[in-house]
């Protein structure tokens, strides 16, 4: 009895022992990130160069920015794996933005999975717009900045009462897995330092070249008188009372807060200086959306991504233009560029944002061509006025 109890101690002893051991000197797995290898960090864009290249903005810049959007890109990690950082979730966006660099090869240069990688894409955009456009995407909300807004185009292109140039491209899609032309309309208005005022996307239900002025969200808002624009007042050196407007080309219909240049068969001396003063003033647009492209390389590829998805991008780089713009970055605005000047990216063209046709209207009324008229004899030389 005795030699089956020693026996059955040392079993006890022996399973006792095997649980310390397995206790004391459990193997702690680590984490994994979600990646297929180690992450790979910013710092790989070994120059400045490359770092300019790869994501348009100095380090200062991208420094700030991610100040910004830190806390709304982060993450938790899991029980099984780290999550991205913010640093990373932020340049693998902004590559894709600057280099127009395919989600496929971003999920290989990442080393993520391609469901990851499109939705980082998707989720950034989505945080840059709505954490810069209280500052950096803001519509003017008084009269008294609508008014501002107006001084800087009377300041640089001698054009009164104008509060903005506004302009309409038609962005081409080519959605993954869909065979079905598709397109988005792009409405902007710019002040006359090339910065985005503001910016509407609307879906295309089909792939057409013609701009339905009405039913855009800019055209809505202007019929309704939401964008609280000043009064009328008078022109300068004027007795005149005229209204503030809005200044685009011929694909908009002539309105009394919605100036178009004079058809080019209609023109004496006198509205061939309007019409050049306005075309003044219409660069400002066509600078800011040359810009955009140049700078954003993303516009110069077939977008594989549905319309819901490119407004977010189109609106996420509007807000990185005007908050790059207000840093006056070197890296991304060189050097000063005057509206006479087409400026060095227009040779690179608008990409796959494409002009558009205005619907016929027949004319803008009796009071629009006033108001035109108006503007006409007030951008005269002072010596010719009578």
């Amino acid at each position: 009895m005795d030699r089956r109890r020693r026996k059955l101690l040392r079993l006890v002893a022996c399973a006792a022992v095997l649980v310390l051991e397995n206790t004391s000197g459990k193997r702690k797995h680590k984490r994994r990130m979600w990646r297929k290898n180690r992450p790979l960090d910013l710092t790989a864009f070994d120059s400045r160069n490359n770092f300019l290249r790869f994501v348009k903005m100095t380090s200062e810049d991208f420094d700030l920015l991610l100040e910004r959007l830190g806390p709304r890109l982060a993450r938790q990690d899991t029980q099984f794996r780290k999550a991205i950082p913010p640093k990373d979730r932020l340049s693998l966006t902004l590559r894709f933005l600057a280099t127009g660099e395919s989600l496929q090869s971003l999920s290989c240069t990442y080393r993520l999975g391609n469901s990851t990688t499109s939705n980082i894409v998707k989720e950034t955009c989505t945080a840059i717009h709505q954490l810069l456009r209280e500052d950096f995407l803001q519509m003017p909300d008084s009269a008294a900045a609508w008014r501002r807004v107006a001084d800087g185009f009377l300041l640089k292109c001698r054009f009164p009462h104008c509060v903005g140039a506004v302009d309409a491209k038609r962005i081409s899609l080519h959605p993954q897995g869909s065979n079905d032309k598709r397109s988005v309309l792009l409405t902007a208005a710019v002040d006359a330092h090339y910065r985005f005022l503001l910016v509407n996307v609307t879906p295309q239900t089909e792939d057409s070249d013609v701009f339905a002025f009405e039913e855009s969200g800019f055209g809505r808002a202007l019929d309704q008188g939401s964008l609280r624009l000043p009064p009328p007042e008078p022109l300068p050196a004027s007795d005149h009372v005229s209204p503030y407007v809005f200044v685009g080309d011929e694909a908009f219909p002539l309105r009394s807060n919605l100036m178009v240049p004079f058809p080019c068969e209609d023109t004496d001396a006198r509205r061939a200086l309007f019409n050049q003063q306005l075309s003044s003033v219409r660069r400002a647009a066509e600078n800011a959306l040359g810009i955009l492209t140049s700078r954003w390389r993303v516009f110069h590829t077939s977008i594989p991504l549905q319309p819901e998805k490119v407004e977010r991008v189109v609106l996420a780089t509007t807000c990185l233009h005007n908050f790059l713009c207000a840093r006056r970055s070197e890296a991304y605005l060189p050097a000063p560029v005057s509206d006479g000047e087409p400026g060095s990216w227009r040779s690179d063209g608008l990409g796959i944002m494409k002009s558009v046709q205005g619907e016929p209207t027949g004319g803008g009324g009796g009071e629009a061509e006033d108001v035109r008229n108006a503007m006409t004899d007030s951008c005269q030389p002072p010596s010719s006025v009578t």
